[in-house]
């Protein structure tokens, strides 16, 4: 299995490329992720849009862990950043 380097999700079946859909963001490698900036920037960015939208579960075909917690796969994926919940509330003041 693969992760998905937006949301940390572990179960991805193929590498995130070729326009594979990430169930748990959503975010579709190879276009989604397009850009001048370097890959982990633009994925850093996708990340933040994600959780300021939610975090919710994409997939409405993969259903969603039993348990499932989108704050605890970005930890045990190091991606958590505790800097964006300030981030978060100033962009919604």
């Amino acid at each position: 299995m693969h992760m998905c380097p937006v949301c940390g999700y572990k179960g991805l079946r193929h590498p995130p490329e070729n326009h594979l859909i990430c169930p748990s963001c959503g975010t579709q490698f190879g276009y989604s992720d397009v850009g001048s900036e370097p890959k982990a920037q633009i994925w850093a960015g996708l990340r933040l849009y994600w959780i300021k939208n939610g975090q919710r579960w994409h997939s409405k075909v993969v259903q969603r862990p039993l348990l499932w917690n989108a704050d605890q796969q970005l930890i045990d994926a190091k991606l958590f950043d505790a800097t964006w919940r300030n981030k978060l509330l100033v962009t919604a003041a």
